[in-house]
């Protein structure tokens, strides 16, 4: 079993690794869950609120309908919430546990590898409106996190791949000494529900708590964790979001290390090798998504990124040594198609 703790302005909260820790979340008034593991954490049907992993469920309208049946069910603020699933349930629950009578606490079980090597603390939440990816959220950890890799049994490759890829991001963002650790355990290939994966997992969300602590609101050491996601995110909307989310993370840091602006160092040398292994453990689904990628739709994309200026291009990239800095570039056609020609150079990596 590992214990962490991380400092938050709203409240510290705990992290709790271990085999079969799910089933202290039994019991809260509300559970929001995807019923896909309901058969794993099962809930009185009386008191859940199911909500299905989709894209198309991470809105404002899926928030509002879950609001409306936190009424019904009878939820008071002295209530407590539990999220059991992936990302998109815990968007829905980030938002909605702050906005329900002005909030209520919630606890969270992550069940994709993703969630749980990455997204489950942070507190950040991240809605779709208007069909512009991530335009709305906030900042509202939750009262507990229970990290249990059970649920990891049950995950497709694709999934697999896409928290491998996301937990080897945080490791190089953190530094060699980090990343070297990630390398080095079993579960860095072969995730599972064993204690390997479970210290992995707790390496992982150390290294991650770190970035958290010294910039709660994602206004600098935080942001070098956007690494790839330029690049990912504007590839997933180029292809109709035929990857999940990882998958496309995988994929843009492969595009971020091809740019003309990035530097390589042992550290890109180690991470480039890592991510195509794992990126061709997948690598049909990749060449069917890169079939369909509409490379105006991406330069589109990227131009949106909500992480850019009026008139700066900002990525992500490896500078002298491998250490990652945000690399400022005009905000024009020919950055834009330097960009997208990186990304057909990393799907051609893995493709070809």
């Amino acid at each position: 079993m590992s214990e962490l703790t991380v400092r938050s302005s709203h409240g510290d909260y705990g992290i709790r690794v271990e085999l079969g820790a799910s089933a202290e979340a039994q019991g809260a008034d509300v559970a929001l869950i995807d019923p896909v593991v309901l058969d794993l954490l099962p809930h009185p049907p009386d008191a859940m609120i199911p909500v299905e992993a989709s894209e198309a469920n991470k809105t404002l309208a899926t928030c509002e309908t879950v609001l409306v049946e936190m009424n019904r069910i009878g939820l008071r603020r002295g209530g407590e919430i539990v999220a059991v699933g992936g990302g998109v349930v815990q968007d829905v629950a980030t938002l909605a546990s702050s906005l329900y009578m002005r909030g209520v606490p919630w606890t969270y079980v992550p069940t994709t590898l993703m969630a749980m090597a990455d997204s489950c603390i942070g507190g950040k939440s991240s809605i779709n409106a208007g069909g512009i990816k991530n335009l709305v959220g906030n900042f509202n950890p939750p009262r507990r996190v229970l990290v249990d890799p059970v649920f990891i049994t049950g995950l497709p490759q694709k999934a697999r791949v896409a928290g491998l890829a996301e937990a080897v991001k945080i490791c190089f963002a953190r530094g060699a000494a980090s990343l070297a650790v990630f390398l080095d355990s079993s579960a860095a290939t072969e995730p599972g529900a064993d204690e390997a994966t479970a210290a992995l997992i707790a390496h992982v969300l150390a290294s991650k708590t770190w970035f958290i602590e010294v910039d709660e609101f994602d206004q600098a050491e935080r942001q070098l964790l956007n690494f790839g996601h330029s690049f990912g995110h504007a590839w997933e909307a180029s292809c109709d979001f035929a990857v999940p989310h990882g998958v496309g993370v995988a994929v843009g840091m492969l595009a971020a290390l091809a740019h003309p602006s990035s530097r390589s160092s042992e550290s890109t040398d180690l991470l480039r090798a890592y991510t195509r292994a794992i990126a061709d453990t997948v690598r049909n689904d990749i060449a069917s998504a890169a079939a369909r990628t509409d490379g105006a739709l991406f330069r589109r994309a990227l131009a949106a990124d909500k992480k850019n200026s009026r008139s700066s291009l900002r990525l992500v990239l490896p500078g002298a040594g491998g250490a990652l800095e945000i690399v400022e570039r005009p905000l024009v056609d020919s950055e834009l198609r330097i960009a997208e020609q990186a990304l057909r150079s990393a799907l051609e990596e893995v493709v070809s």
